[in-house]
């Protein structure tokens, strides 16, 4: 299986995880995710830069003292700070995975 397969194949099980959990959010995040890896021509470390770009912006908004508020006074669901907590983990395993390319082709890269 080809690098594009193994991200394509993390994608695709990603999302369904993450649909499965989150609602929502998860079709933000998923949209996001498939944004990402429809451009073909991106590197492996492009995608993982993608990545962390959005897992900080998630991040903050769980961090963010309005949506703590919201939560507090019970304006939303208690269960949202769960579901973003979930939507900020699965990420972040994806971004493991592609991690693993990145540092299998930078040790490729380094040998040659």
């Amino acid at each position: 299986m080809g690098a594009i397969e193994k991200i394509r194949a993390t994608s695709e099980r990603f999302s369904y995880s993450v649909r499965k959990r989150v609602g929502v959010a998860a079709h933000f995040l998923n949209k996001t995710v498939l944004l990402s890896f429809t451009n073909i021509t991106m590197l492996p470390i492009e995608i993982l830069q993608e990545f962390n770009s959005c897992y900080l912006k998630i991040q903050a908004i769980a961090q963010n003292e309005n949506w703590l508020l919201l939560i507090a006074e019970k304006k939303i669901d208690p269960e949202a700070a769960t579901h973003l907590g979930d939507v900020l983990h699965y990420f972040s395993e994806a971004m493991g995975c592609v991690e693993e390319i990145v540092e299998v082709k930078f040790n490729q890269e380094a040998e040659v």
